[in-house]
């Protein structure tokens, strides 16, 4: 069996060879340019992630929760999130729920190998009792995380919205399986689904 090539997020990149040779400030610098690199990314889908916010938005104003899925620091990042939204907005703690693959240990600890399991994803992600009004935000560097991609994705009759969430590939965001539901289609459906 052929060995899978490694994600573009576990691969070396080619503008930051040789770090281990540079000054700090050339390090420094280096660094300084590839985080430049991000806000660039992020200014191009502007649009698809104002669409993604507004469906997320409609469906919380419906009662619905936000969960983001994601594994390694992406999960930490989504559980980082979700714990200061309460604070910051005097929201429900249980409005905004992050799930990382390998639980709790994954918050503080590397759980290696817990990113490649799509059942294990699905099973964390259906313990919460999703409900048609809920939303899933899958975020994942690679795009290619299964942990994350497969509980996003297939849902039983009561699916959640789905969030096309831009992501980073490479140099460039591009939408996350499918474009962003307009917060009208999105309406429709929602109500359609209370009926």
């Amino acid at each position: 069996m052929a060995k899978k090539p490694p994600r573009a997020t576990e691969q070396r990149n080619p503008r930051t060879r040789g770090l281990d040779t540079k000054s700090t400030l050339d390090i420094l610098r280096a660094i300084h340019r590839e985080d430049a690199t991000v806000a660039r990314a992020v200014a191009r889908v502007i649009p698809a992630i104002a669409r993604a916010v507004d469906a997320i938005t409609l469906s919380l104003r419906h009662g619905g929760r936000l969960f983001y899925v994601g594994a390694g620091t992406s999960g930490r990042l989504a559980a980082l999130d979700a714990a200061e939204i309460p604070p910051t907005f005097g929201t429900p703690p249980r409005m905004v729920q992050a799930v990382i693959a390998g639980g709790r240990r994954a918050l503080t600890h590397a759980v290696e190998g817990a990113e490649d399991n799509r059942a294990q994803g699905a099973r964390d992600l259906a313990a919460h009792r999703l409900n048609r009004n809920d939303v899933v935000v899958g975020i994942t560097a690679s795009g290619s995380t299964p942990y994350v991609l497969e509980p996003s994705s297939s849902h039983d009759g009561a699916a959640p919205s789905q969030s096309a969430w831009p992501q980073i590939r490479g140099h460039r965001l591009r939408a996350w399986r499918q474009s962003a539901l307009s917060p009208k289609q999105d309406r429709k459906r929602l109500l359609a689904r209370r009926e």
